[in-house]
């Protein structure tokens, strides 16, 4: 170090600037004055004090460079070229005592710091250098810090990474060692100053006595200018970037006299090889800043019918640097896995200026390759090292993105884009759509040949998931460039979405002008259910509430190419999985894709590197059922496959979005899946077929039911009022003991009842006992549809609240109150935000807390081994505040899983709610006695059971049942037509009723009584004779 700064004597070295050159002898002696007025002006070599050069690619900033070095400062260069606030984060932080600085920008710096011009050498007596010889004589220690880089941090201010002098001395040795850089080298100044290869293009120069020659900014991003101007000024080395570097190799050199003796690109990803007839070689050089500027280098070999298809490698680790690659834990991983790139050894840096806490998180003490426990930087980017023991890089860590709940490599979407033969270079970024600020992926491609967007995505469709089809493509002649010339990925982003801004606008005049979309998409208005779960997307786009899923540990060995084709056969047979939604003129409207519905099938499944452990695939699951969906974009389906490694065990899980699904449709698609893998084909339908017609108004008179309810609704009391916007979700799950699930459906089918009804009214009594409360109503599923269309595919399911008394009733009294309810509800079915807002003014919490009861069973039976084992994923949101699914009917047991918000309720009291719960069901399901009676007419999916065939009425059932009205409601000489509801019938004098009329020998099932509210049709339902049943 003490060689590149003070240099040589006889040095023949010089700095070519435009119409500037400087001698290296000359430079040094002002920087040598310079640095004395820095010391005079107080600058303490002993401090490592920061002395910010914002000056531009120029011979002043060489002598600037050399200047603060000699003085025991710590250089830190500042693009003058930045904007005024990026200048300002970084003054900030820097708190700079000293500056150099152009007259430009002089008043960007703090009144406490002392500015320098760059020519401030000129004004430095002989005495002043004198003055300052002896501390600018005393050698420094190599392990001062002896420049600073600011580089973009992940919050959007600059971070600055403080490196050693012992740092960039190992770099400068292995520069020296391993490149010719003797001998007359002449180095080309092309990269901005506040780029770290900026302090290395200087001080490899400085250190091998060579000379400088500063490209004019109107030349060094035109190659064909650059080319020349290297071959007149005899340039025999240059850095430049990658998208440069593409470009010049790609000029036909042949007859072009050159002086080259490499090509260095860095920086960004190399993605063209060289041609073979490429008269010097092209180095490609990889490192991150924290590293000290170069870590690992190799030529690249030129492109042949081997590696057409890959992209350069990025060579070897520097000697002397410790090369780790990595998996999640920080372990290492075998060769040719891919994994995280961590870097040890003496060019490792100090860490981050200020910040000791992100100096902790990415500096870590590893056992390396060797054995040996050091310091690593975890670099954040992934590679793989290839056999020759050169690294192949593939991007970011976190340049793995999800899209609609796929993942995604932004390195494999430009691999495939770059493979295109009409394409010579494409970025693939992600984007936020311009409504519903979900990400989408877009692409931008530098092309000589005329190609147009849809070519490009079929390009990419035919060889990657649907996720990874750009919304956005855009041409240009060549990529933006950032000041280290660096791709400049903000001006991208900010052109695609400009461009989808301008889609959208198209689309939604497509729309309602009732045009097809460029995908010749079905437009259809939405049912009611739909439109509340569009309005509740607009309010949390970002949030997984509203996702349904199915997820089961499957054993055996279960073929991807199967699964893959039993999907795209459900998806073409029910098209409304790949819907999406936009707002039309006359309200929401439902888009099915007709070729999305063709091709996107198999695209659903993303089958997922195996994972260590079955916990692992479980918590991959999680993060499955917790990825939001876009409704602007679709499609509203995925299907993750999960492999544990060296087993056969894999996680399997659905997951959809409530607007096209409800649990009933994935059992539907479930037994579909089951059907194709087996290897039946499934009939492409319409997209129609699926999903329950748009709805109409709802009737005044099922309007005034629900407002007639609005003071009967009785809520859990939680110990904490519910907030939608907190709702931070949990879970509990517990299973029965002593063969629970056939014992209750035992009991069930002595009442003449269902398990659903018995569960309900067990939830009820046990939850209303732990909140102390005499009446409670539970939010319940309604179906919009009958057992005979249950393997459609919808939004059909819909909540009604359903409230019973409690207070001195036994389990037989709750269960009649229940089944009541049920069939009154039944009979008065509206949509969840008709009855909201029917029943809000009187009882504003009333919807805000609503307990869920839901029994379906979901069948996996892939015959793929010796069983399919049901999950239940754990959803980080909670849409109620405390939802209970219990599941009798998948085994013996029962399993109750509780969904909950830990703002309201705590887990130890929903554990203690369900224990409580299932004890109440464990007591009734031996204790419920054979009941007399006609099973209820099925109203519900969950309710199987045969419908009594009415018959005509008899003289003496008709005055049974006038006898019980007139007595119940209070009433005299009522007609055989008299309407129960237009009477003010209600649930409870219904079951007094019904009560009577067993009592009498005219038993009646509640859901027939609501099925036939007259008397006459009820006397109908009782047979023909006149002799008691």
């Amino acid at each position: 170090m003490d060689g590149a700064v003070w240099g040589r004597p006889e040095t023949k070295a010089d700095v070519v600037s435009g119409a500037v050159r400087l001698d290296m002898v000359e430079a040094r002696r002002r920087a040598r004055a310079l640095a004395g007025t820095l010391l005079a002006r107080g600058l303490d070599p002993s401090a490592e004090s920061p002395v910010a050069v914002c000056l531009p690619r120029s011979a002043d900033l060489v002598v600037a460079y050399l200047a603060v070095a000699m003085a025991g400062g710590v250089i830190a260069p500042i693009d003058p070229t930045l904007p005024e606030l990026r200048r300002r984060d970084i003054l900030r932080q820097l708190r700079p005592a000293f500056a150099i600085a152009a007259p430009t920008v002089a008043d960007a710096f703090a009144v406490d710091c002392a500015v320098l011009a760059p020519d401030a050498w000129s004004g430095v007596t002989a005495a002043d250098v004198e003055a300052a010889r002896s501390a600018l004589d005393v050698p420094a220690p190599d392990d001062r810090a002896l420049y600073m880089i600011f580089t973009s941090g992940t919050t959007g201010v600059p971070k600055g990474v403080v490196c050693t002098a012992a740092n960039l001395e190992h770099l400068l040795r292995w520069s020296l060692d391993d490149h010719d850089f003797g001998d007359g080298a002449r180095i080309s100044v092309t990269v901005s100053p506040g780029f770290d290869v900026s302090i290395w293009e200087h001080f490899v120069a400085f250190a091998a006595d060579a000379s400088l020659h500063v490209v004019d900014d109107e030349l060094r991003l035109d190659p064909q200018a650059l080319r020349a101007a290297w071959a007149r000024h005899d340039v025999t080395h240059s850095f430049v970037s990658p998208q440069l570097a593409e470009e010049l190799v790609a000029l036909d050199w042949t007859d072009q006299p050159t002086s080259l003796r490499e090509l260095y690109a860095g920086g960004d990803r190399l993605r063209k090889r060289p041609p073979a007839t490429l008269p010097f070689p092209l180095v490609n050089l990889y490192g991150p800043t924290e590293c000290t500027v170069i870590s690992t280098g190799g030529v690249v070999r030129p492109a042949d019918d081997t590696n057409a298809d890959t992209y350069p490698d990025i060579g070897v680790g520097l000697p002397g640097l410790s090369i780790a690659v990595v998996d999640d834990e920080l372990r290492p991983v075998p060769a040719g896995t891919r994994g995280q790139l961590c870097i040890g050894g003496p060019q490792v840096t100090r860490g981050y200026l200020n910040d000791d806490e992100l100096t902790a998180e990415k500096f870590r003490l590893l056992a390396g390759p060797d054995g040996v426990t050091r310091r690593y930087y975890c670099t954040g980017d992934q590679v793989t090292e290839n056999p020759d023991g050169t690294l192949q890089f593939h991007g970011r860590t976190d340049g793995q993105i999800k899209v609609g709940g796929v993942r995604l490599e932004i390195g494999e979407i430009e691999a495939a884009l770059t493979a295109h033969p009409a394409v010579d270079r494409a970025v693939a970024l992600t984007v936020t759509h311009p409504r519903s600020g979900n990400l989408r992926v877009a692409s931008t491609v530098v092309t000589a040949t005329g190609i147009t967007a849809r070519e490009i995505k079929d390009w990419l469709a035919a060889r990657l998931p649907r996720a990874a089809v750009p919304a956005s493509v855009l041409f240009r002649d060549r990529m933006p460039l950032t000041h280290n010339g660096k791709t400049d990925m903000r001006a991208l982003r900010a052109e695609h979405e400009a461009a989808l801004r301008d889609a959208v606008a198209t689309l939604d005049e497509a729309v309602d002008g009732g045009t097809d979309t460029d995908d010749h998409a079905y437009v259809f208005p939405v049912n009611q259910e739909q439109r509340s779960l569009w309005f509740l997307w607009h309010v949390a786009p970002r949030s997984p509430r509203y996702n349904v899923t199915a997820a089961f540990v499957v054993e055996g060995a279960l073929d991807e190419a199967r699964l893959r084709t039993a999907v795209g056969s459900v998806v073409r047979a029910h098209p409304s999985v790949v819907a999406s939604f936009r707002e039309g003129r006359d309200g929401a409207l439902e888009l099915v894709a007709e070729a999305k519905a063709r091709h996107a099938g198999g695209d659903l499944v993303q089958v997922f590197d195996p994972v260590a452990s079955l916990a692992a695939a479980v918590r991959t699951a999680d993060e499955q059922y917790n990825e939001p969906f876009d409704l602007l974009t679709g499609p509203l389906m995925r299907v993750a496959l999960i492999p544990v490694a060296q087993t056969d065990t894999a996680v399997l899980q659905l997951v959809l979005h409530h607007t096209v699904a409800d649990g009933v449709s994935i059992q539907g698609l479930l037994e579909k899946i089951t059907e194709s893998y087996h290897g039946r084909t499934l009939p492409a339908r319409p997209a129609r077929v699926d999903g329950q017609p748009p709805g109409v108004d709802t009737p005044p008179g099922v309007v005034a039911f629900w407002e007639g309810r609005r003071d009967t609704y009785r809520p859990l009391r939680l110990r904490r009022e519910f907030d939608p916007e907190l709702a931070d979700g949990s879970a509990v799950e517990i299973r029965s003991t002593g063969r629970l699930g056939e014992r209750l459906r035992e009991a069930a089918a002595r009442a003449h009842t269902t398990p659903f009804r018995l569960m309900l009214t067990a939830w009820m009594i046990a939850a209303g006992r732990w909140a102390g409360q005499d009446a409670l109503t539970v939010g319940v599923p309604a179906h919009g549809r009958s057992s005979s269309d249950a393997s459609s595919v919808g939004m059909y399911v819909n909540t009604l609240p359903v409230t019973v008394p409690l207070r001195d009733l036994d389990f037989a009294d709750v269960l009649a109150a229940v089944e009541t309810e049920l069939a009154l509800t039944d009979e008065h079915h509206a949509p969840f935000s008709v009855i909201a807002r029917a029943g809000r003014s009187a009882s504003p919490l009333a919807f805000d807390i609503v307990n869920s009861t839901f029994s379906l069973e979901l069948p996996l039976r892939l015959g793929i081994g010796d069983r399919a084992t049901r999950l239940q994923p754990r959803l980080d949101s909670c849409p109620y505040p405390l939802s209970v699914f219990a599941d009798p009917l998948s085994g013996d047991e029962v399993n109750v899983f509780a969904q909950f918000g830990r703002g309201c309720v705590d887990a130890a009291e929903v554990r203690g709610m369900v224990a409580a719960f299932l004890a109440q069901l464990a007591h009734q399901a031996d204790a419920t006695p054979d009941r007399p009676g006609v099973a209820a007419r099925p109203r519900r999916i969950e309710d199987e059971a045969p419908a009594a065939a009415p018959v005509g009425p008899s003289t003496a059932a008709l005055a049974a049942v006038t006898q019980a009205w007139e007595s119940v409601l209070g009433l005299a000489n009522l007609p055989p037509e008299a309407d129960f509801f237009e009477l003010g019938g209600d649930s409870l004098a219904a079951l007094r009723i019904v009560g009577q009329l067993s009592a009498a020998g005219y038993p009646l099932s509640l859901a027939d009584f609501f099925r036939c509210p007259s008397i006459a049709e009820q006397a109908s339902t009782m047979g023909a004779d006149d002799g008691h049943r």
